[in-house]
């Protein structure tokens, strides 16, 4: 068989020059960690990291002007409010710093995963809306690992019975392991 390839070139989005869209300025941030498209708009998430405690937030876009960051709206509150200053966003809680978000269609809810740097659980939060708000973090497994696990993602595409049945994969210290485990939600 033929290898396949792109359709046409990629290009990473560039900001004013610099290839990092969203620049951290006094927090650890990273916005990008997940996008989750709804129609036609796109739900980019984003980690920010203070001290030890690591949260979520969000921001939206029309999913043919992704690159062009004045179209960006970012959630300041969960009623849904949107704001154009990224500065007024809120946040929607504990995660990871590298995390996923996708409808759940067994739950009938969107699900957060993440695999918790420190404590190597993985976590599960749900909430009825892309925005919020989320619920408080279930801690459903302890992932297996030598010294610390991260970087814990879900891939919905291979949910089985109908998001009853998730895989997360997730890696440990320098990549040198990469993991996958299903779990079954109740």
């Amino acid at each position: 068989t033929e290898p396949v390839g792109p359709s046409r070139p990629t290009r990473r989005l560039v900001r004013r020059g610099d290839w990092i869209f969203w620049p951290p300025r006094t927090d650890d941030l990273h916005f990008g960690v997940h996008v989750l498209r709804e129609g036609e708009l796109a739900y980019v998430f984003a980690s920010r990291r203070r001290s030890l405690q690591v949260t979520a937030q969000l921001a939206r876009v029309e999913v043919g002007r992704l690159s062009q960051p004045g179209a960006y709206r970012y959630l300041a509150s969960t009623e849904p409010r949107w704001t154009r200053r990224q500065s007024e966003s809120c946040d929607l809680g504990p995660c990871g710093s590298q995390f996923s978000v996708s409808f759940n269609g067994h739950l009938r809810r969107y699900l957060m995963t993440y695999v918790d740097i420190l404590d190597g659980g993985l976590y599960l939060r749900a909430a009825d809306a892309p925005w919020g708000p989320y619920s408080d973090p279930y801690r459903v497994a302890q992932m297996p690992r030598q010294k610390e696990a991260y970087l814990g993602f879900e891939h919905a595409s291979f949910a089985g019975e109908d998001g009853r049945r998730i895989l997360i994969s997730y890696c440990e210290p320098r990549f040198s392991q990469s993991s996958l485990v299903a779990v079954r939600l109740a």
